[in-house]
């Protein structure tokens, strides 16, 4: 009897913890979309969708609906307030059924970051081997939730806690196998985006991209945005990977700091890819208000690049082709002549 105490006092501490940092996460994400609302609106809301607007509200949508379906499990009165409607609905809504539509929904989310990571790669190479490479190394952890899901995974309704996210024991091998294949994958993929990104736009520093980006924020062009914002990404990210793959192999317990890094993980990659998207977008906007325009935002001779997204995923055209582009002598006196730096332009095609 006092074993069971135990094990119910345990589950409930836990429970308690993952509810606490699912809130943190929830309201972090909740406040960066209310933070951004206004951008979004101006960029998204207005004009023709094109792929890269489905991808945003895919993002977000997903990221929010992930957060929402895990407070939904833990409410304590999920099964017996079900089993009062029709038998039908009660097993559709069951406990079984709410923690193993949010453990699909967790895994499921990681498809769009993985077409976002793949559609950078393919639009900077110019190559479908590098794009499908990094789009099927971040679906590592698609593949593997969903197995541990179909295999391990159940709900259990607890008293006092309600609706549990339970797993079947798993030899070790098999989780340790699990972690690496998920993390490991996301890790790589990561670090041949970062070397395929500093490689391909190496006309400048990421310290010279960041002081351009404080002196003329409103005005960055599409490659410092890919760079810096990409270079920042994969700061964040393989941090993050890194640290739950090393604390999960040397023993940490999943309630302690793992259990945090599980739960600000996937805000985390909504936040850093909903902002790159909304910067992107702007830059496109203002490379199209500033067509024609003689006024420079560096005086320094660079590279263009043009880099244009398709409207469908499935057709991406996407180019990256370097050019010298030099504009007509200066009227001023010296006559030097300025060139735009990798103004990258997004094409509804």
């Amino acid at each position: 009897m006092a074993d069971a105490v135990a094990s119910t006092i345990s589950i409930y501490a836990i429970v308690q913890d993952q509810k606490y940092v699912y809130a943190a996460s929830t309201a972090v994400l909740a406040y960066d979309i209310l933070l951004t609302l206004g951008r979004e609106a101006q960029l998204f809301w207005t004009g023709r969708s094109t792929g890269a607007t489905i991808l945003y509200f895919t993002v977000r949508c997903t990221g929010l609906l992930v957060n929402i379906l895990g407070f939904a499990q833990y409410i304590p009165t999920l099964n017996q307030e079900l089993k009062s409607l029709a038998h039908g609905i009660s097993r559709l809504c069951s406990c079984d059924a709410v923690t193993k539509a949010w453990a699909a929904m967790e895994a499921l989310e990681y498809i769009p970051f993985a077409v976002f990571s793949g559609m950078r790669a393919f639009a900077l190479t110019r190559r479908w081997t590098w794009g499908v490479l990094v789009f099927v190394l971040s679906l590592a952890p698609v593949a593997v939730n969903l197995a541990d899901l179909i295999i391990y995974t159940f709900g259990a309704t607890w008293p006092l806690i309600g609706c549990y996210k339970a797993t079947l024991p798993m030899a070790t091998n098999i989780h340790t196998l699990f972690l690496v294949l998920s993390r490991g994958g996301l890790v790589v993929a990561d670090i041949i985006l970062v070397i395929i990104t500093l490689c391909t736009l190496r006309h400048g520093s990421v310290a010279n991209v960041a002081m351009n980006s404080i002196r003329v924020r409103k005005r960055r062009s599409l490659s410092d945005i890919m760079l810096w914002n990409g270079v920042l990404y994969f700061v964040a990210i393989t941090i993050m990977n890194s640290l739950q793959l090393f604390l999960n192999l040397g023993g940490t317990e999943t309630n302690g700091v793992v259990g945090w890094l599980v739960a600000f993980a996937p805000p985390l990659n909504t936040i850093l890819i909903s902002r790159f998207l909304l910067d992107l977008q702007e830059a496109k906007s203002q490379d199209m208000r500033l067509d024609g325009d003689d006024t420079f935002l560096f005086t320094e001779s660079a590279p263009v690049r043009t880099l244009t997204f398709a409207r469908v995923f499935g057709s991406i055209s996407s180019t990256l082709n370097p050019r010298w582009v030099t504009k007509g002598k200066n009227e001023s006196e010296g006559g030097d002549s300025l060139g735009e730096l990798s103004d990258f332009k997004f094409a509804d095609a």
